[in-house]
């Protein structure tokens, strides 16, 4: 998992570090709306399976996606099970072509929304943001994941569980802490400078998103099928491929993460940053396949990020993630109604 999250951060630096030699537009741009809805051209950056999941969400909602990714037959078997039809409209930019270079600056160019979907608590430099939002730049609005950021249910235990039972859980340090709200300030001082706005997605210990057993993958086929709002996208699985488990996630004696797929795909939002951490219970719930306190789901984070681009009253906000018991994920008529619900 660290080495996926790895291989797609490296790339991004490449990139966009080859990419500085763009021509900054210097044009000036009235204020706008910045509901950004499919099939807006949508740029994702960062790393790890939320990424992923990220891109696929977007492009099952019908958005023109492109991720960045240094490594794209991996990609392409974690994105796609063998008898999954691909999306034409999710691309991966890999920068060891010449030829993405050119397909880089294009999206920067002309995409009008930017999602920032990391794993772990690692940030985009001010310098990373200037290429990708230079001046002139379309870019309506930005949907990022950060954490919680408040400190209620943390304590001694959560870094110990970090340490001890799951290393990625989320404990909240001085330092992280002080770092994360930094990235925060740098992304909205962008958003300010270029007319944009900002949706902050707050999640905690982040958990899932694979396929899970073959029975409980078949559920969420047949609940997206039966969507009265199903789009040509729906019947794409909403997780990553059963590799997933074998690439990305550390062995144990019992797969939790995969037990975690089959039954905690529900989600509860929070508004603004008000989400407990697991407090005293952490060593217990650091591997629960359950729902838990301090726990996101990756599959309802990415709904989330997708949703947050065309929510009228989205942006500027932040709302946390969190989990909850279920079989397969929320609708979309749902998961917008609990937007709704948060956000207002």
């Amino acid at each position: 998992f660290f080495m996926i999250e790895a291989m797609v951060g490296s790339s991004l630096i490449f990139l966009l570090t080859r990419a500085t030699a763009l021509v900054m537009r210097t044009t000036t741009t009235p204020p706008r709306m910045s509901v950004v809805s499919p099939p807006a051209k949508v740029l994702v950056v960062g790393g790890g399976p939320l990424a992923l999941l990220t891109s696929k969400t977007l492009a099952r909602r019908g958005y023109d996606t492109m991720l960045v990714t240094s490594e794209g037959s991996l990609s392409h078997e974690l994105l796609w099970a063998e008898d999954e039809a691909r999306l034409g409209n999710l691309k991966l930019i890999d920068p060891q072509a010449d030829e993405d270079v050119d397909a880089f600056e294009r999206a920067v160019g002309d995409c009008e929304a930017l999602c920032v979907a990391y794993d772990s608590t690692r940030t985009l430099e001010s310098k990373l943001l200037d290429v990708i939002m230079p001046a002139g730049s379309k870019i309506k609005r930005i949907a990022l994941v950060s954490r919680h950021l408040n400190g209620a249910g943390q304590n001694p235990l959560v870094i110990a569980s970090k340490a001890a039972a799951n290393r990625e859980v989320w404990a909240l340090t001085d330092d992280v802490k002080a770092s994360l709200g930094a990235f925060e300030g740098r992304v909205h001082a962008k958003a300010s400078s270029a007319d944009a706005d900002v949706v902050t997605v707050r999640v905690g210990t982040l958990k899932g998103g694979g396929p899970g057993t073959a029975e409980s993958a078949a559920e969420r086929a047949d609940a997206a099928k039966n969507a009265k709002n199903a789009k040509d996208g729906a019947t794409t699985a909403t997780t990553l491929s059963k590799a997933y488990y074998a690439k990305c996630v550390v062995k144990d004696l019992v797969n939790w993460q995969l037990l975690f797929d089959c039954s905690t795909q529900g989600v509860a939002l929070t508004p603004g940053d008000t989400a407990e951490g697991p407090g005293w219970r952490a060593v217990f719930t650091s591997t629960s396949p359950e729902a838990e306190p301090g726990d996101s789901g990756r599959v309802a984070t990415a709904q989330a990020l997708a949703f947050a681009l065309d929510h009228p009253d989205a942006g500027g906000k932040s709302f946390g993630v969190n989990t909850a018991e279920g079989r397969v994920p929320l609708s979309d008529a749902a998961f917008k109604q609990a937007l709704n619900d948060v956000l207002n």
